[in-house]
Order: C-alpha cells, then structure tokens, then sequence
C-alpha cells in the first residue's frame, strides 16, 4: 500500500466527521487507507468514525482504552500499511491534493524522510482566520527547530523513517516537537511550500487550557536535546520562554546573558509567529 492517514481521536466527535470527509475526498488515485485509533472515547466519537466506515472500505478503526497522546501516535506508526505516513488530527483538515501532492513529493526525493507544509487556521465554525507560510523559517531550519516548533501540520514520513522513531508517551505535551527533534539527527527533513492542511484553533484544546503545563514541558525538552547534542560544548545556558505576541511562544538560548539566535533568523521567527 503506498500510503496512511494516520488520525488519532479523542472524544472528537464534534469534528471527526469533517476530518475524515477531508480524508476520503482526496484527488490522490493510488492504494492508501485512513487508519483512526480510538483513544477510549468517552463520547461518540467511535459511532461516528463507524457510520463513515460503513460508507468508505478505505477506513480502519481501531478502539483501544485510554493510554494518551503518544502511545496512541506510536500505535498509528505501527498499525499503518502504507509506505507514506501522514499525520492528521481528529479536529482539523486535509485539502483535497494534499496527499498527492505528499506522496509525489516523496516520490521525486528519495532522500528524504519527513515533509511539512504550509497550513491555513481556522475557527471552529471552519472559517479561514490565517494562515501560516514556512519558506522563510526553513530556510534557518537547523537553528530555529531548537526555538519554536514552527514545523506545525501538515507532516508526513516514509515508514522506515517512522521505525527508527517513536513518540515519548510519558510527555503529556510537546509530543510533535520532540519526534520532530529526534528525526533532525537522523533524517533528511523537507519542506513543500503549499498550503495543504486546515489547523483548528480551538479553544477547547491544551494549547488553550494548560499553556503554563506547555511552557515548562518545552522547556525541559529543549534542555534535554540542547545537552545531548552538545549545541553549545559544554557552556553554562538557559532556556527562556518568549511571549511574541497573542500569547504564542519561542524559546530564546541565553549564554552569558545574550541570545545565541542569529539576528536574521530570529527576525523571520517573528515575522512568522505574527502573521
């Protein structure tokens, strides 16, 4: 099979539907699946995905008890057939190419082992609110992965880049950030400059609710890879929680008291966080 789209849903039944429509009505001719895990769901979530397995033999559904984010994540890695990966949540949109446009992107880079995209943001209406273009921060990849998780939606692997890493299921935030993290040591990581994903902003979501819980698990998480992969040799530095604006973050490196971000990298950052 050449490829999955990996949703994982928890108590998503407000918004399930729209995603997997999103899904299946894709212009993309070849063999691919909608692969859903249900994280024990305590609303409708799993009698809406099945009324749209009835109609489309292209979905798989898997129920399983609540374990959370990241093992639910890995069992979609494990679980899924197709050769290409993409990542799809629950409250949020595909747009119709998107998965052609994925699929032949891999198909044409053979190095490559994980792509995102341009997105669109929208209310929980499905208005169009924004929209978020990542020519600009790509370009500074290497220093800016380490400040701000600006790769966002939408994101796709080949599988063998998916065995040789997993999502940590002890963190209870920053999951995507971490993969994204463990995959710059050891994958070759591209960028399409399309808007193909829709991205909820929904005010329900943990982003909203537990900014501080967010705050403080990004910050030990950059401390982790910033000591691991020796960024700075050794020195003494702090990571520092930056609010640009609409109470959204980057995280600045402080060695001696001043930034290690390059000037120019940080001024494409922050045209970015403010679009």
């Amino acid at each position: 099979m050449k490829a999955t789209i990996m949703i994982p849903a928890y108590n998503a039944e407000e918004f399930i539907g729209n995603s997997l429509e999103s899904a299946i009505n894709q212009t993309y001719k070849g063999n691919y699946e909608i692969l859903v895990v249900n994280d024990g769901s305590t609303d409708d979530t799993q009698g809406k995905i099945e009324w749209y397995k009835r109609k489309c033999d292209s979905i798989r559904l898997i129920n399983q008890e609540n374990v959370g984010q990241g093992v639910t994540r890995n069992t979609l890695f494990d679980e899924s057939k197709g050769q290409i990966l993409l990542g799809l949540d629950a409250d949020d949109l595909f747009y119709p190419n998107a998965l052609e446009r994925v699929v032949n992107y891999f198909d044409k880079h053979k190095e490559v082992g994980f792509v995102y995209t341009n997105q669109d943001e929208i209310d929980e209406q499905g208005h169009k609110i924004g929209e978020r273009k990542r020519e600009e921060c790509h370009s500074f990849f290497s220093d800016l992965v380490y400040h701000c998780q600006f790769v966002g939606h939408l994101r796709a692997f080949r599988r063998e880049t998916a065995k040789k890493n997993r999502f940590n299921p002890e963190l209870r935030t920053s999951q995507d950030w971490d993969i994204t993290l463990k995959m710059v040591s050891n994958s070759k990581i591209a960028h399409i400059p399309e808007i193909l994903y829709a991205y909820r902003i929904n005010e329900k979501g943990i982003g909203f609710n537990k900014k501080d819980k967010v705050i403080s698990s990004s910050v030990d998480l950059l401390k982790e890879y910033v000591k691991q992969r020796k960024l700075y040799d050794g020195k003494q530095f702090e990571i520092v929680p930056i609010n640009a604006g609409k109470n959204i973050y980057y995280y600045d490196h402080i060695i001696g008291g001043k930034s290690t971000m390059d000037s120019e990298a940080k001024e494409v950052l922050l045209r970015f966080l403010k679009a």
